[in-house]
Protein backbone atom coordinates (compact mmCIF):
# COMPACT_ATOMS: atom_id res chain seq x y z
CA UNK A 1 0.00 0.00 0.00
CA UNK A 2 2.63 2.35 0.75
CA UNK A 3 4.00 2.54 -2.40
CA UNK A 4 1.07 2.60 -4.35
CA UNK A 5 0.23 6.06 -3.09
CA UNK A 6 2.97 7.47 -4.98
CA UNK A 7 1.70 6.23 -8.67
CA UNK A 8 -0.57 9.12 -8.67
CA UNK A 9 0.58 12.41 -7.56
CA UNK A 10 -2.72 14.26 -5.89
CA UNK A 11 -0.24 16.78 -4.70
CA UNK A 12 -1.63 15.59 -1.21
CA UNK A 13 0.97 12.75 -1.19
CA UNK A 14 4.31 13.94 -1.62
CA UNK A 15 5.20 17.15 0.17
CA UNK A 16 8.76 17.03 -0.80
CA UNK A 17 8.23 17.82 -4.18
CA UNK A 18 5.48 20.26 -3.11
CA UNK A 19 7.62 23.25 -3.45
CA UNK A 20 8.36 22.10 -7.18
CA UNK A 21 5.34 24.08 -8.75
CA UNK A 22 2.93 26.82 -7.35
CA UNK A 23 -0.18 24.91 -7.55
CA UNK A 24 0.91 21.90 -6.33
CA UNK A 25 2.16 23.25 -3.10
CA UNK A 26 -1.26 25.91 -3.11
CA UNK A 27 -3.20 22.32 -2.92
CA UNK A 28 -0.85 20.79 -0.54
CA UNK A 29 -1.01 23.98 2.15
CA UNK A 30 -4.79 23.94 1.21
CA UNK A 31 -5.05 20.28 2.10
CA UNK A 32 -3.55 20.70 5.54
CA UNK A 33 -5.63 23.59 6.25
CA UNK A 34 -9.05 21.56 5.42
CA UNK A 35 -7.45 18.74 7.37
CA UNK A 36 -6.70 16.71 4.19
CA UNK A 37 -10.60 15.95 4.63
CA UNK A 38 -10.52 14.86 1.22
CA UNK A 39 -8.51 11.67 1.66
CA UNK A 40 -6.43 9.82 3.38
CA UNK A 41 -6.93 8.18 6.63
CA UNK A 42 -9.79 10.34 7.93
CA UNK A 43 -12.06 9.68 5.09
CA UNK A 44 -11.23 6.09 5.06
CA UNK A 45 -12.09 5.88 9.03
CA UNK A 46 -15.35 7.87 8.36
CA UNK A 47 -16.33 5.49 5.35
CA UNK A 48 -15.61 2.70 7.45
CA UNK A 49 -16.94 4.03 10.55
CA UNK A 50 -20.57 4.11 8.53
CA UNK A 51 -20.33 0.57 7.26
CA UNK A 52 -21.86 -1.58 10.09
CA UNK A 53 -19.48 -4.15 11.53
CA UNK A 54 -21.24 -7.00 11.16
CA UNK A 55 -21.83 -5.74 7.21
CA UNK A 56 -18.10 -5.18 7.14
CA UNK A 57 -17.25 -8.28 8.16
CA UNK A 58 -19.32 -10.11 5.83
CA UNK A 59 -17.91 -8.29 2.53
CA UNK A 60 -14.60 -9.22 3.91
CA UNK A 61 -15.57 -12.65 3.82
CA UNK A 62 -16.88 -12.48 0.21
CA UNK A 63 -13.96 -10.54 -1.13
CA UNK A 64 -11.41 -13.31 0.20
CA UNK A 65 -13.24 -16.01 -2.30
Amino acid sequence: MASRKWLHDDGGTMPARAADDGSRAKRWRDAERRGKQRGGRAAAARAMAAIPAAARHDNELRRDR
